[in-house]
């Protein structure tokens, strides 16, 4: 039984660059930036954008059977969602997908800064480590604040109860 891909415009660099792992379940068709050609007949047929936080509105406007945009990150603080709510056009948001990695890479950056890692690292590199050799305080029992305790400040906030950090926020508005 062969059954037709259905055909998706991947829209701006990021998502153009992952156009061979979509082409096995749709039919692919990639535009880097809205002063790309789009053929009409191919227009025509697209009903779902995918594209990274933007999306002019002359691509929006050039789709004359568009039902979606899956917006492939959190924010879509490009994407003018009027524009969207007029044409009938519905919008969808990674939300939350990588707020795990941005916590773990958060804490990984002050358990660096903390320990001095980048210094040692250079320090080992140029053959002077024992210069690096001196004891660090711990960070079990310090205060940390973070802004907001959305999905990655509370990743965040975890992360530095486990190492006996005291936790304190403040709410972003």
């Amino acid at each position: 039984m062969n059954v037709a891909r259905p055909p998706v415009l991947l829209f701006g660099k990021l998502m153009a660059s992952r156009a061979a792992e979509w082409s096995a379940e749709y039919e692919t068709f990639v535009l880097e930036s809205a002063a790309d050609p789009l053929p009409e007949a191919i227009a025509a047929r697209i009903e779902v954008v995918a594209s990274g936080d933007h999306l002019p509105n002359a691509v929006v406007d050039a789709l004359p059977a568009l039902k979606l945009v899956a917006c492939f990150s959190t924010g879509f603080s490009h994407i003018d969602l009027g524009h969207l709510q007029r044409r009938g056009i519905r919008l969808t948001t990674a939300a939350g997908i990588n707020a795990h990695d941005v916590a773990d890479h958060a804490v990984a950056l002050l358990l660096a800064v903390w320990h001095r890692i980048p210094q040692a690292d250079r320090k080992v590199r140029e053959g002077g480590w024992r210069e690096m050799a001196d004891a660090r305080p711990s960070l079990s029992g310090k205060r940390a604040g973070i802004v907001g305790l959305g999905r990655i400040g509370a990743g965040i906030a975890s992360r530095l109860a486990a190492h006996e950090i005291e936790v304190t926020w403040l709410e972003s508005s």
